[in-house]
Protein backbone atom coordinates (compact mmCIF):
# COMPACT_ATOMS: atom_id res chain seq x y z
CA UNK A 1 0.00 0.00 0.00
CA UNK A 2 0.99 3.47 -0.63
CA UNK A 3 1.76 6.41 1.79
CA UNK A 4 -1.68 7.60 0.46
CA UNK A 5 -3.38 5.24 2.15
CA UNK A 6 -1.98 5.32 5.00
CA UNK A 7 -2.56 9.00 5.01
CA UNK A 8 -6.30 8.54 4.11
CA UNK A 9 -6.87 5.97 7.39
CA UNK A 10 -5.08 8.87 9.59
CA UNK A 11 -7.08 11.32 8.14
CA UNK A 12 -10.39 8.89 9.04
CA UNK A 13 -9.32 8.15 12.80
CA UNK A 14 -8.50 11.90 12.61
CA UNK A 15 -12.13 11.91 12.40
CA UNK A 16 -12.78 8.76 14.79
CA UNK A 17 -10.96 10.71 17.46
CA UNK A 18 -13.36 14.00 17.30
CA UNK A 19 -16.00 11.93 17.32
CA UNK A 20 -14.79 10.04 20.45
CA UNK A 21 -13.89 13.96 22.28
CA UNK A 22 -17.59 14.52 21.56
CA UNK A 23 -19.40 11.64 22.62
CA UNK A 24 -17.14 12.24 26.23
CA UNK A 25 -18.68 15.81 26.24
CA UNK A 26 -21.52 14.06 25.95
CA UNK A 27 -22.32 11.41 28.73
CA UNK A 28 -20.31 14.37 30.55
CA UNK A 29 -22.84 16.70 30.31
CA UNK A 30 -25.69 14.75 29.69
CA UNK A 31 -25.09 11.33 31.82
CA UNK A 32 -27.15 12.53 34.63
CA UNK A 33 -30.08 12.52 32.19
CA UNK A 34 -32.67 10.12 33.14
CA UNK A 35 -34.85 12.00 29.42
CA UNK A 36 -31.79 11.22 27.46
CA UNK A 37 -30.44 7.90 28.53
CA UNK A 38 -32.51 4.49 29.96
CA UNK A 39 -32.36 4.12 33.78
CA UNK A 40 -28.79 3.60 34.34
CA UNK A 41 -27.43 3.70 31.13
CA UNK A 42 -25.25 6.80 31.11
CA UNK A 43 -22.62 5.86 33.52
CA UNK A 44 -22.95 2.97 30.52
CA UNK A 45 -22.62 5.79 27.73
CA UNK A 46 -19.77 7.46 29.45
CA UNK A 47 -17.85 4.42 29.79
CA UNK A 48 -18.09 2.86 26.13
CA UNK A 49 -17.21 6.94 25.01
CA UNK A 50 -13.92 6.50 27.39
CA UNK A 51 -13.07 3.22 25.71
CA UNK A 52 -13.53 4.15 22.13
CA UNK A 53 -11.20 7.65 22.64
CA UNK A 54 -8.54 5.40 23.82
CA UNK A 55 -8.76 2.64 20.86
CA UNK A 56 -8.68 5.90 18.62
CA UNK A 57 -5.40 6.78 20.36
CA UNK A 58 -3.97 3.54 20.22
CA UNK A 59 -5.05 3.32 16.77
CA UNK A 60 -2.87 6.28 16.10
CA UNK A 61 0.15 4.52 17.13
CA UNK A 62 -0.76 1.75 14.97
CA UNK A 63 -0.32 4.00 12.01
CA UNK A 64 2.23 5.81 12.95
CA UNK A 65 4.40 2.35 13.46
CA UNK A 66 2.41 0.92 10.12
CA UNK A 67 1.92 -2.57 12.12
CA UNK A 68 -0.19 -4.79 11.71
CA UNK A 69 -1.06 -4.24 7.81
CA UNK A 70 -3.04 -1.71 6.15
CA UNK A 71 -6.07 -4.20 5.78
CA UNK A 72 -6.23 -5.38 8.62
CA UNK A 73 -5.87 -1.75 10.60
CA UNK A 74 -8.84 -0.85 8.72
CA UNK A 75 -11.08 -3.94 9.49
CA UNK A 76 -10.24 -3.52 13.00
CA UNK A 77 -10.80 -0.21 12.54
CA UNK A 78 -14.58 -0.03 11.08
CA UNK A 79 -15.37 -3.41 13.39
CA UNK A 80 -14.46 -1.54 16.68
CA UNK A 81 -16.85 1.27 15.40
CA UNK A 82 -19.84 -1.20 14.83
CA UNK A 83 -19.14 -2.35 18.08
CA UNK A 84 -19.14 0.93 19.99
CA UNK A 85 -21.94 2.52 17.89
CA UNK A 86 -24.26 -0.91 18.81
CA UNK A 87 -23.53 -0.24 22.61
CA UNK A 88 -24.08 3.40 22.53
CA UNK A 89 -27.51 2.67 20.57
CA UNK A 90 -28.50 0.13 23.41
CA UNK A 91 -28.00 3.00 26.48
CA UNK A 92 -30.66 5.68 24.50
CA UNK A 93 -34.01 5.19 22.31
CA UNK A 94 -33.62 8.12 21.82
CA UNK A 95 -30.18 8.63 20.45
CA UNK A 96 -30.41 5.06 18.58
CA UNK A 97 -31.31 6.32 15.06
CA UNK A 98 -28.77 9.03 14.74
CA UNK A 99 -25.81 6.69 16.51
CA UNK A 100 -26.94 4.36 13.83
CA UNK A 101 -26.50 7.01 10.79
CA UNK A 102 -22.63 7.13 12.31
CA UNK A 103 -21.68 3.56 10.89
CA UNK A 104 -22.65 5.21 7.76
CA UNK A 105 -20.06 7.69 7.29
CA UNK A 106 -17.51 4.29 8.83
CA UNK A 107 -18.96 2.20 5.86
CA UNK A 108 -18.52 5.40 3.32
CA UNK A 109 -15.31 5.68 4.53
CA UNK A 110 -13.86 2.31 5.28
CA UNK A 111 -14.73 1.74 1.45
CA UNK A 112 -12.92 4.63 -0.01
CA UNK A 113 -9.86 4.64 1.85
CA UNK A 114 -9.50 0.94 1.38
CA UNK A 115 -9.83 0.70 -2.10
CA UNK A 116 -13.55 -0.49 -2.01
CA UNK A 117 -12.36 -3.74 -0.69
CA UNK A 118 -14.53 -5.74 1.86
CA UNK A 119 -17.31 -2.48 1.61
CA UNK A 120 -20.12 -4.62 1.59
CA UNK A 121 -18.95 -7.07 4.03
CA UNK A 122 -19.06 -4.33 6.41
CA UNK A 123 -22.45 -3.22 5.44
CA UNK A 124 -23.43 -6.91 6.30
CA UNK A 125 -21.76 -6.66 9.48
CA UNK A 126 -23.12 -3.46 10.95
CA UNK A 127 -26.85 -4.48 9.38
CA UNK A 128 -26.11 -7.80 11.42
CA UNK A 129 -24.87 -6.08 14.72
CA UNK A 130 -27.98 -3.54 14.39
CA UNK A 131 -30.64 -6.57 13.83
CA UNK A 132 -29.33 -8.03 16.78
CA UNK A 133 -29.20 -4.92 19.15
CA UNK A 134 -32.56 -4.05 17.77
CA UNK A 135 -33.54 -7.53 18.34
CA UNK A 136 -32.49 -7.08 22.11
CA UNK A 137 -34.35 -3.96 22.46
CA UNK A 138 -37.55 -5.27 22.05
CA UNK A 139 -36.81 -8.08 24.07
CA UNK A 140 -36.31 -6.19 26.51
CA UNK A 141 -39.51 -3.91 26.10
CA UNK A 142 -37.50 -0.74 25.04
CA UNK A 143 -39.32 -1.08 21.62
CA UNK A 144 -42.14 -1.97 19.47
CA UNK A 145 -42.08 -4.05 16.68
CA UNK A 146 -43.39 -1.28 14.35
CA UNK A 147 -39.40 0.27 14.67
CA UNK A 148 -38.37 -2.98 12.44
CA UNK A 149 -39.51 -0.77 9.34
CA UNK A 150 -36.47 1.80 10.14
CA UNK A 151 -34.04 -0.51 10.92
CA UNK A 152 -34.56 -2.37 7.85
CA UNK A 153 -33.73 1.18 5.51
CA UNK A 154 -31.07 1.93 7.69
CA UNK A 155 -29.51 -1.46 6.88
CA UNK A 156 -30.68 -1.26 3.22
CA UNK A 157 -28.33 2.14 3.15
CA UNK A 158 -25.93 0.40 4.57
CA UNK A 159 -25.48 -1.59 1.55
CA UNK A 160 -26.48 0.80 -0.64
CA UNK A 161 -23.33 3.32 0.74
CA UNK A 162 -21.54 0.38 0.87
CA UNK A 163 -21.80 -0.55 -2.85
CA UNK A 164 -22.07 3.27 -3.81
CA UNK A 165 -18.35 3.62 -2.08
CA UNK A 166 -16.95 0.47 -4.01
CA UNK A 167 -17.91 1.92 -7.09
CA UNK A 168 -16.88 4.97 -6.88
CA UNK A 169 -13.58 3.80 -5.25
CA UNK A 170 -13.24 1.33 -8.39
CA UNK A 171 -14.08 4.35 -10.53
CA UNK A 172 -11.09 6.10 -8.94
CA UNK A 173 -8.57 3.50 -9.20
CA UNK A 174 -9.24 3.22 -12.65
CA UNK A 175 -8.51 7.25 -13.48
CA UNK A 176 -6.04 6.49 -11.11
CA UNK A 177 -4.47 3.48 -13.14
CA UNK A 178 -5.01 5.75 -16.38
CA UNK A 179 -3.28 8.85 -15.13
CA UNK A 180 -0.12 7.04 -14.13
CA UNK A 181 0.35 5.48 -17.37
CA UNK A 182 -0.16 8.83 -19.41
CA UNK A 183 2.52 10.21 -16.89
CA UNK A 184 4.89 7.59 -17.45
CA UNK A 185 4.43 8.22 -21.36
CA UNK A 186 4.96 11.64 -21.03
CA UNK A 187 8.15 11.21 -18.90
CA UNK A 188 8.93 8.78 -21.96
CA UNK A 189 8.09 11.37 -24.05
CA UNK A 190 10.40 14.35 -22.17
CA UNK A 191 13.16 12.08 -22.17
CA UNK A 192 13.18 11.30 -26.07
CA UNK A 193 13.07 14.93 -26.83
CA UNK A 194 15.97 15.45 -24.63
CA UNK A 195 17.93 13.01 -25.88
CA UNK A 196 16.97 14.29 -29.58
CA UNK A 197 17.59 18.32 -29.01
CA UNK A 198 20.91 17.20 -26.99
CA UNK A 199 22.64 15.29 -29.96
CA UNK A 200 21.28 17.50 -32.90
CA UNK A 201 23.54 19.17 -34.79
CA UNK A 202 21.62 22.30 -34.44
CA UNK A 203 21.08 24.47 -32.16
CA UNK A 204 17.63 25.13 -30.20
CA UNK A 205 16.16 28.14 -27.97
CA UNK A 206 12.77 28.27 -26.79
CA UNK A 207 12.16 31.88 -25.97
CA UNK A 208 8.92 33.89 -24.38
CA UNK A 209 7.13 36.49 -26.28
CA UNK A 210 9.26 38.25 -23.13
CA UNK A 211 12.63 37.57 -24.24
CA UNK A 212 13.20 35.04 -20.94
CA UNK A 213 14.79 31.59 -22.03
CA UNK A 214 12.43 28.78 -21.72
CA UNK A 215 15.24 26.20 -22.63
CA UNK A 216 18.85 26.43 -24.44
CA UNK A 217 20.53 22.89 -25.73
CA UNK A 218 24.50 22.94 -24.74
CA UNK A 219 24.62 22.95 -28.58
CA UNK A 220 23.17 26.33 -28.61
CA UNK A 221 24.92 27.50 -26.01
CA UNK A 222 28.25 25.87 -27.63
CA UNK A 223 27.53 28.14 -31.12
CA UNK A 224 26.73 31.56 -29.71
CA UNK A 225 29.76 31.01 -27.29
CA UNK A 226 28.42 31.20 -23.75
CA UNK A 227 30.02 29.45 -20.94
CA UNK A 228 27.99 30.79 -18.65
CA UNK A 229 25.11 28.56 -17.04
CA UNK A 230 21.80 29.66 -18.22
CA UNK A 231 18.17 29.60 -15.28
CA UNK A 232 15.42 28.63 -17.81
CA UNK A 233 12.59 31.37 -16.76
CA UNK A 234 15.13 33.69 -15.60
CA UNK A 235 17.96 34.09 -17.85
CA UNK A 236 17.21 37.13 -21.25
CA UNK A 237 17.95 36.08 -24.59
CA UNK A 238 20.00 39.98 -24.63
CA UNK A 239 22.58 38.49 -21.92
CA UNK A 240 23.53 35.15 -24.49
CA UNK A 241 23.52 37.48 -27.74
CA UNK A 242 22.23 40.69 -27.48
CA UNK A 243 22.57 40.73 -31.89
CA UNK A 244 20.46 37.17 -31.31
CA UNK A 245 17.97 38.77 -29.59
CA UNK A 246 17.43 42.12 -31.90
CA UNK A 247 17.65 39.14 -34.32
CA UNK A 248 14.08 37.38 -33.16
CA UNK A 249 12.34 40.25 -32.57
CA UNK A 250 12.70 41.44 -36.48
CA UNK A 251 12.62 37.54 -37.77
CA UNK A 252 9.78 35.95 -39.76
CA UNK A 253 8.03 33.09 -38.91
CA UNK A 254 10.08 30.66 -41.65
CA UNK A 255 12.36 33.66 -42.92
CA UNK A 256 15.83 33.13 -42.40
CA UNK A 257 18.63 35.27 -41.35
CA UNK A 258 22.60 34.86 -40.83
CA UNK A 259 24.11 35.94 -37.90
CA UNK A 260 27.83 36.06 -37.17
CA UNK A 261 29.34 34.69 -33.42
CA UNK A 262 32.57 34.05 -32.42
CA UNK A 263 32.30 30.82 -32.24
CA UNK A 264 30.48 30.05 -35.83
CA UNK A 265 28.74 31.32 -38.93
CA UNK A 266 24.89 30.67 -37.58
CA UNK A 267 21.73 30.96 -39.62
CA UNK A 268 18.74 31.55 -37.64
CA UNK A 269 14.82 30.07 -38.20
CA UNK A 270 12.05 30.75 -35.95
CA UNK A 271 9.22 28.43 -35.61
CA UNK A 272 6.57 29.53 -33.64
CA UNK A 273 4.92 28.07 -30.57
CA UNK A 274 1.02 28.96 -30.75
CA UNK A 275 1.15 30.15 -27.29
CA UNK A 276 -0.03 32.79 -25.35
CA UNK A 277 2.73 34.39 -24.34
CA UNK A 278 4.45 34.54 -27.97
CA UNK A 279 6.52 31.70 -27.52
CA UNK A 280 9.05 30.67 -30.36
CA UNK A 281 11.91 28.06 -30.94
CA UNK A 282 14.97 29.60 -32.53
CA UNK A 283 16.81 27.43 -34.69
CA UNK A 284 20.03 27.79 -35.00
CA UNK A 285 22.35 26.15 -38.12
CA UNK A 286 25.98 26.20 -38.47
CA UNK A 287 26.42 27.43 -42.20
CA UNK A 288 30.37 26.02 -42.10
CA UNK A 289 28.64 22.25 -41.07
CA UNK A 290 26.43 22.75 -44.43
CA UNK A 291 29.65 23.72 -45.90
CA UNK A 292 31.01 20.82 -45.47
CA UNK A 293 28.31 18.87 -46.35
CA UNK A 294 28.00 20.60 -49.38
CA UNK A 295 31.76 19.68 -50.16
CA UNK A 296 31.17 16.10 -49.38
CA UNK A 297 28.66 16.16 -52.23
CA UNK A 298 30.62 17.93 -54.58
CA UNK A 299 33.41 15.27 -53.97
CA UNK A 300 31.13 12.52 -54.45
CA UNK A 301 29.64 13.57 -57.66
CA UNK A 302 33.03 14.62 -59.04
CA UNK A 303 34.21 10.96 -57.97
CA UNK A 304 31.71 9.23 -59.96
CA UNK A 305 31.75 11.55 -62.57
CA UNK A 306 35.38 10.60 -62.98
CA UNK A 307 34.87 6.78 -62.40
CA UNK A 308 32.18 7.28 -65.48
CA UNK A 309 34.67 8.84 -68.00
CA UNK A 310 37.44 6.47 -67.05
CA UNK A 311 34.92 3.44 -67.68
CA UNK A 312 34.16 5.46 -71.24
CA UNK A 313 37.57 5.60 -72.14
CA UNK A 314 38.94 2.11 -71.29
CA UNK A 315 36.21 0.55 -73.28
CA UNK A 316 37.78 1.90 -76.98
CA UNK A 317 41.18 1.56 -75.27
CA UNK A 318 40.48 -2.18 -74.73
CA UNK A 319 39.08 -2.59 -78.35
CA UNK A 320 42.14 -0.75 -79.73
CA UNK A 321 44.90 -3.06 -78.02
CA UNK A 322 43.18 -6.35 -78.82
Amino acid sequence: YFASHWRSLDYFNLYRLTLAVALVFTGLLFGASDDLFREGAGGRFQSYAYAYLVLAALFVLGIRARWPGFQIQLTAHIIADIIIVVLLMGTSARLAGGMGLLLVISIASGGLVGSGRLTLLYAAIASIALLLQHGFSILGGGQGLDSFFQVGLLCAGYFAIGWLAHALTQRALRSETLAQQQAEELALLNRINALAIENSPDGLLAVRGDGVLRHASPRALALLGMTAPVKPGFTRLEACSPELAQLAQELRPGATRTLSTPAAQLRVRAIPLATADGSQVLVLEDQSQAEQAAQRLKLAALGRLTANIAHEIRNPLSAISH
